[in-house]
């Protein structure tokens, strides 16, 4: 059982124009108004990242004669990370930052590990040692000696998902119009799955 140590906030910028070029600048100014933001509460800009940007015509199919060109989509997701000691109270302060901005999606948020190795080392160990635990039982049932290490498989899948939060759609809205949620990072358990293969003597 491990105590998460950062925050990831993800985020999303829609923007709809005439044009990829105003589309673009629409979700520029966005962009922008995000890292000052960031900045006014010292958190550094290096915390946020692109994960996908898409720029796409939207059309409108619902006219019987034909579908009609509405505009140019602009799509940015971004990724920001939270650290340090007070990571969970500067969740708070983002997210009346972004709801102030307006027009910006936080599509959901979950706690996360710095030094995964470190946590996945412990689990690891303790894995093998219950193997060799559950191995030396069965041999003893079998009227048998535990032999030397065959072989060693390691099956882990690293997952970490921490709790995930679904925020709200800050379309235009302002954060006195919103209580923001409080977070716990609590503790998440991390699994570590190995084959172990002795011989007997």
């Amino acid at each position: 059982m491990v105590k998460p140590d950062m925050l990831v906030i993800n985020l999303s910028i829609s923007e709809l124009a005439d044009s990829t070029e105003q589309a673009q600048e629409q979700s520029n100014k966005k962009t922008t108004q995000i890292t000052d933001m960031l900045r006014s509460l010292n958190i550094s800009e290096t915390s946020l990242k692109t994960t996908n940007y898409n720029v796409s015509p939207e059309y409108d199919r619902s006219q019987p004669q034909g579908r009609k060109l509405l505009g140019y989509r602009v799509w940015h997701s971004m990724s920001l990370t939270l650290s340090g000691d007070n990571f969970t109270q500067l969740w708070g302060k983002v997210l009346d930052g972004v709801a102030k901005i307006g027009g910006i999606n936080i599509d959901n948020t979950f706690f996360d590990l710095k030094d995964k190795n470190t946590a996945l080392a412990a689990a690891r160990e303790q894995a093998l040692q219950d193997a060799r635990a559950k191995a030396e039982q069965l041999a003893k049932a079998s009227w048998a000696k535990l032999g030397k290490v065959v072989t060693i498989t390691d099956n882990t899948y690293y997952n970490f998902p921490g709790p995930v939060y679904r925020a709200y759609d800050a379309w235009g809205i302002g954060a006195s119009e919103q209580s923001t949620p409080s977070l716990s990072p609590g503790e998440t358990e991390v699994t570590v799955n190995v084959n172990v293969t002795y011989k007997l003597k």
